[in-house]
C-alpha cells in the first residue's frame, strides 16, 4: 500500500487495518464515510487513494456543485456541512453509481436526529468510526 509521506511514524500499522482489508473494501466500491480527527480521516484518505478507482475528484463541501460529471470516485471532505440541496445532489452521485468516500470530524447521528443531516444519506454511507489511533470500527 503506497502511504503518504509521514503517515506511518504519525499513525500506527494496527490503526490502519490490512492492506487486504482496505483494497476488498475500496475494490468493492463501498461508499464510506469516515468519521474521526481530521488528521486520523486524512491519513486513511492518502492510503487509499492508490486504489480508487479512476478519475477521482477531491472536493470540500462547498465545491459540490461545481463538480464535473465525469467521475468514477468523489472523495467529499466534511460532509457534515452540507446543506440540504447538497445532500441531494450527493444522493444523485449515489444513485449514478459514483463511488464516495467522505469525512467528517463530527458525528453524524446526532444531526440526523436533529433533521439536519438527511437520513436516508446516512444510511447510504458505511460508517467507519475512527475511535482512537489503535481501532477502526466498522459500523
Amino acid at each position: 500500500m503506497t502511504t503518504a509521506t509521514g503517515v506511518r511514524e504519525r499513525i500506527p500499522e494496527d490503526y490502519l487495518g490490512s492492506t487486504l482489508e482496505w483494497e476488498s473494501v475500496v475494490k468493492g466500491r463501498c461508499n464510506l464515510l469516515l468519521e474521526g480527527p481530521k488528521e486520523w480521516t486524512e491519513a486513511l484518505l492518502w492510503n487509499l487513494a492508490p486504489q480508487l478507482e479512476a478519475p477521482v475528484i477531491w472536493a470540500t463541501s462547498r465545491g459540490l456543485r461545481r463538480l464535473p460529471g465525469r467521475c468514477c470516485t468523489l472523495v467529499l471532505q466534511d460532509v457534515a456541512a452540507l446543506g440540504r440541496l447538497d445532500q441531494q445532489l450527493l444522493h444523485d452521485w449515489l444513485d449514478d453509481g459514483r463511488q464516495v468516500i467522505s469525512t467528517t470530524m463530527h458525528p453524524l447521528f446526532p444531526l440526523v436526529v436533529r433533521g439536519c443531516f438527511d437520513e436516508a444519506l446516512y444510511y447510504r454511507l458505511n460508517v467507519v468510526r475512527l475511535h482512537d489511533a489503535s481501532a477502526v470500527a466498522v459500523l
